[in-house]
């Protein structure tokens, strides 16, 4: 019977998707447009017929799913459709549709042949904490739809053996927490923070009680209030640009001697330059200003808010903070000050590689382990061979939720054989 199994991140920047079949040795993992879109048959077919003689794209870049006569395009087509900024919205309906596209492509992608055989799969999905009480909802729908749907035309029938359906952070805190054993989480106090596109996540255990929260404060909000204050940016030109610079400014900006890390002086940078338009190098100069402006403000803005939600979500004593997801990059030198955290000894201390070694800023006050990203991340760049450059870290830190639950998953499903 052809197997599967899978993980799936829904998140707002991207869909992070990590498989593995049951005619493979290792995991493989694909990324997808967070872009989900019902639109008209008729559209489709027109599209479709307009497109017919024009290459042949890959099943992820051409994903569309049919479904109780409905219709709807996933990822990169569905921006061929108008789509709407869907930010805002709750993302467990369009994780449904997500799910069986991601399913279709790996169909396609890993060439698994079923007939008329029904597909096994044991599934892992990352929500919002907000909706995870709406995953019984989830999980009743996404069986009735991957019963029997349509992807590119060609009928997929799929079974769901097991599902784990678990909050944003909730892949990452299963792999610590399975390291450490339960004993250990019984006795301590661990927070897991995610910092995404669209939410930010914490998850925090108290002696093993677990509490939650997942406000639409994800780096969403940064990047639109700087595009509020300049005219003629959009949010991935915006959201590269800044990662880039914090990229190349990364050993200007970690000084030993200073304790603690800072932002980058931004207009010094030439990502940042580059937003500028003007021919003009004066009208260049001051529009380049203006956009440090604008960063500055912004960064101090969104910071006000996440150091409320965090004074708010966590209490001062916290033993270990595990601290990921890509905006946690960008607010680094805040988050390490927040926790009490400055940098000391004498190791090496790169993008890669953040969590050095800690002294308090204050002894008076506490300050806990603090892990980027930890085993995880680790795991992450040595399965999928990930090398050592800013575009791949960022991909790594993307993919450590996604990998954490998949593991779990993997784990559990390897015990229920062996006690077979």
């Amino acid at each position: 019977m052809p197997g599967l199994y899978l993980s799936v991140d829904c998140g707002g920047s991207q869909t992070k998707i990590i498989y593995q079949t049951s005619e493979q040795d290792v995991p493989q993992y694909e990324l997808m447009s967070p872009l989900v879109e019902e639109i008209d048959a008729k559209k489709l077919a027109t599209y479709l017929d307009r497109k017919s003689s024009m290459g042949s794209p890959a099943p992820r870049q051409e994903a569309y799913l049919e479904w109780q006569e409905r219709v709807f395009v996933v990822g990169d087509l569905a921006n061929q459709f108008d789509p709407e900024d869907r930010t805002n919205e709750q993302k467990y309906e369009n994780a449904l549709y997500k799910v069986a596209a991601a399913i279709g492509v790996i169909i396609n992608k890993s060439k698994l042949k079923l007939g008329k055989k029904k597909l096994e799969i044991n599934l892992g999905v990352l929500l919002p904490w907000d909706e995870y009480n709406d995953r019984e909802l989830f999980e009743t729908r996404l069986r009735t739809i991957l019963a029997n749907f349509k992807f590119r035309a060609s009928t997929v029938s799929c079974r769901i053996e097991h599902i784990l359906i678990r909050p944003e952070g909730g892949g990452i805190a299963a792999s610590y927490i399975r390291r450490k054993g339960s004993d250990w989480l019984h006795e301590h106090k661990l927070a897991v923070l995610m910092f995404g596109h669209r939410n930010t996540t914490s998850l925090y255990f108290d002696c093993g009680k677990l509490t939650g929260d997942s406000p639409l404060l994800g780096f969403v909000n940064f990047l639109d209030a700087v595009i509020e204050s300049k005219s003629g940016l959009d949010r991935e030109q915006l959201s590269n640009a800044v990662m880039d610079t914090i990229y190349l400014a990364y050993d200007d900006t970690h000084k030993q001697d200073k304790g603690s890390n800072y932002y980058p002086d931004w207009a010094k940078y030439p990502p940042i330059k580059n937003l500028a338009k003007a021919k003009d190098v004066e009208l260049r100069t001051a529009e380049c200003n203006l956009i440090n402006s604008a960063l500055e403000s912004a960064q101090a803005e969104y910071w006000d808010k996440i150091n409320k939600w965090l004074a708010k979500t966590l209490p001062i004593n916290v033993d270990v903070v595990i601290l990921n997801g890509g905006g946690s990059q960008f607010l680094e030198p805040d988050l390490e000050s927040y926790f009490n955290a400055s940098h000391g000894g004498t190791r090496s201390y790169s993008y890669w590689e953040r969590t050095g070694v800690y002294l308090p800023i204050d002894d008076q006050k506490p300050m806990p382990e603090i892990i980027w990203g930890g085993e995880v991340l680790e795991s992450v760049c040595e399965k999928f061979k990930i090398d050592q450059d800013e575009d791949s870290h960022n991909l790594a830190i993307r993919l450590t939720d996604c990998y954490g639950l998949f593991d779990y998953l993997l784990g559990i499903m390897e015990r229920e054989h062996v006690s077979k």
